[in-house]
């Protein structure tokens, strides 16, 4: 089992003397115009199908209202060349004509996928009555079919769909109602039959302000998942709740397990810029990319108007593209020679351990120690290969006398000092011990009997 751990928090932390938990937010790359229209929710994800960055976005089907919409695509080789105007632009075809909203697209890269596109979303038919979510697959990404209604109520928010690899489940993030300001989910394994809505995300209190929660985003990020977490404040002031005049920041949560996300520290995940740029009043990012250039890009909706406000514009929302290293959203990082970090016990699988660090001015060297806190013959502080004046984002330890793969089914607690690094994540091919060797990271179901002499 491949597990990585990001160090948002000290849960697979046993100790981490000499060193500081850092936050890193993303950077504006650009935005992508798409001529004067108006642009709403997004998906954008690297397709290995075609080869090309695919963006997913929603544009009115008239001007006489924003909210009935229709789905366009543009596929571009880079993020540079959406922002630049270079990408084919396409309709996606086969959806209600009537018009839709809050639509997401999944690309399906597990191993027992059915589809190659997956497309969930709501119905916005001019009668109230008719309105439902959805969804479809296409063999292209283009043309979808087989719609089926798989929730009798109406969304009207973004509805994103992803797949969790733990629970062989396609997984749709949602408001279960039109006025209910908290995150629900519901879940299928055949994409026909859902389970019913289950709350997973409900507003905390914020000082004086009437935080809801919006929507959120999900994304797949190897073995774990990120979520974008729409903030909405709103003025409490107001009796008229159907408006909810405020405006929108998003906040970066994170999974081991695709079904429960905790807050990140960055709240928000990017600063809205100042009037009048996109983005200056509502942020609603959505989607996060790792990309075959070691980046991770985040892809969302940039409004210059708050929520409810009159419309003075014909253009007040773009889509808008940041990116930071890849999983370099947090770190760890040594303040001196004897700055370690110490994760507690897991069980050796495979042969592969990696990190994501920064050693451009230090180095970081990697020793796997048994349950007395001792390393295991070949794999000290002295015997590994160090990581020295370098920055890589996955960078295979090895040691000069020994292989992981002498370790396999032993129990290890990887220990890394951090020589002025910074330590952002680990990979490698094992599982978490905490009393019995479990599933993965997200998991406390055994792998097998539990044996509290395991190790």
């Amino acid at each position: 089992m491949r597990s990585k751990i990001c160090l948002f928090d000290d849960f697979y932390v046993a100790a981490r003397p000499g060193t500081v938990r850092r936050f890193f937010k993303p950077q504006k790359l650009g935005e992508f115009g798409d001529g004067d229209l108006l642009q709403t929710y997004t998906s954008f994800f690297y397709d290995t199908n075609v080869g090309k960055y695919r963006l997913y976005y929603e544009v009115p089907v008239s001007e006489k209202s924003t909210e009935i919409r229709k789905l366009l695509m543009a596929e571009a080789e880079s993020v540079e060349a959406l922002i630049g105007g270079n990408a084919e632009k396409y309709e996606v075809e086969g959806l209600d004509p009537n018009g839709i909203h809050g639509c997401s697209v999944l690309l399906c890269s597990h191993d027992d996928r059915q589809y190659n596109y997956v497309l969930a979303g709501n119905f916005h038919a001019n009668d109230r009555k008719t309105r439902c979510m959805f969804t479809a697959h296409s063999d292209d990404g283009i043309h979808f079919t087989d719609l089926h209604q798989i929730y009798e109520d109406y969304s009207d928010c973004y509805n994103s769909i992803y797949y969790n690899q733990y629970t062989k489940e396609y997984v749709i993030t949602m408001r279960a109602s039109l006025m209910d300001r908290r995150i629900f989910r519901i879940c299928s394994n055949d994409l026909i039959h859902w389970s019913r809505p289950e709350m997973i995300l409900h507003p905390e209190a914020d000082g004086n302000n009437g935080v809801q929660l919006y929507a959120m985003g999900v994304s797949g990020a190897d073995s774990m998942y990120y979520g974008l977490l729409w903030r909405f404040v709103t003025d409490m002031g107001q009796p008229d709740l159907s408006d909810m005049y405020g405006y929108m920041d998003c906040d970066l949560y994170y999974s081991y397990d695709g079904s429960h996300f905790m807050p990140t520290g960055l709240s928000p995940v990017c600063d809205r810029p100042v009037p009048p740029e996109y983005g200056c009043k509502q942020l609603w990012l959505l989607n996060t990319c790792n990309t075959p250039n070691d980046r991770t890009v985040i892809c969302g909706g940039a409004s210059s108007l708050m929520h409810g406000a009159e419309i003075v514009m014909k253009k007040f929302a773009t889509t808008a593209f940041y990116d930071i290293r890849k999983d370099g959203f947090c770190a760890l990082e040594g303040l001196g020679k004897n700055s370690t970090v110490y994760l507690k016990r897991f069980v050796c699988d495979g042969d592969e351990l990696s990190v994501n660090a920064n050693a451009c001015l230090g180095s970081l060297s990697v020793a796997l120690l048994n349950d007395k806190g001792q390393p295991y013959e070949g794999f000290s502080f002295e015997d590994c290969v160090a990581l020295t004046h370098t920055d890589a984002v996955d960078h295979k330890i090895t040691w000069k006398n020994a292989s992981l793969k002498e370790l396999i089914g032993k129990s290890v607690h990887i220990a890394i000092r951090l020589d002025g690094a910074l330590l952002y994540t680990v990979t490698f091919d094992g599982r978490p011990c905490l009393r019995h060797p479990q599933k993965s990271t997200g998991d406390l179901m055994p792998t097998s009997p539990i044996d509290h002499t395991y190790g």
